[in-house]
């Protein structure tokens, strides 16, 4: 026959087993549940955290819009109306069709223009300057001598040529009272006149 002893223990020992079990599962319950109570508060931590941003940043934006100064609208001004132009009492003269300026005719011949009455002295001395080198020539040719004076009288025609000349003696008849008169009626040449000029007379001083 068996002690009772080891067996009560034994009784004891499988009765105390369903015991700590049923400890450890509370345990485990517990953590569980403050394991969701801490992530509900933090859940809710955070979503007081946004509320708040969100309330500061309107309220931020609010006292901006506020500070901001409103432009005052500015009236328009009217314009100041046009000066009134005084009308002119003094008569005025209707303007007749007749009286405008009519177009040139290409094909009307321009008026001429007015000619001198005669020949200047003025032109009569450049023309004898331009002739010295022909009278020089002549006293070349035909045994002139250095300060011989040989006088010329001739005339001219309406048109600006020498119509007549001829030397006076001693030079008449020689062949250098000859050769200085046709120099001048063959080179001669003078502006138009009304009038032309005769009775002229030159004393040509011959440089050979």
């Amino acid at each position: 026959m068996m002690p009772p002893g080891p067996v009560q223990s034994e009784a004891g020992t499988e009765r105390g087993a369903p015991a700590g079990a049923a400890v450890q599962h509370e345990v485990r319950n517990f953590d569980l549940e403050a394991d969701r109570r801490s992530r509900r508060f933090f859940f809710f931590l955070v979503i007081g955290f946004a509320l708040l941003a969100i309330v500061g940043g309107v309220f931020a934006a609010y006292m901006l819009l506020e500070d901001e100064p409103v432009p005052t609208p500015v009236a328009n001004k009217p314009k100041p109306p046009p000066p009134i132009e005084e009308l002119s009492t003094a008569p005025q003269t209707p303007w007749r069709e007749d009286e405008s300026e009519a177009p040139e005719d290409p094909k009307k011949p321009r008026p001429a223009p007015r000619l001198a009455d005669s020949v200047a002295d003025s032109e009569l001395g450049r023309v004898q300057a331009r002739l010295q080198s022909a009278f020089d020539a002549c006293a070349r040719s035909h045994g002139g001598v250095e300060g011989t004076v040989v006088q010329l009288d001739f005339s001219i025609g309406s048109n600006g040529r020498v119509s007549t000349s001829a030397t006076r003696p001693p030079f008449s008849s020689t062949p250098l009272g000859q050769c200085v008169a046709d120099a001048v009626r063959s080179k001669a040449s003078f502006s138009k006149t009304r009038n032309g000029r005769s009775d002229i007379r030159w004393a040509i001083r011959l440089h050979p």
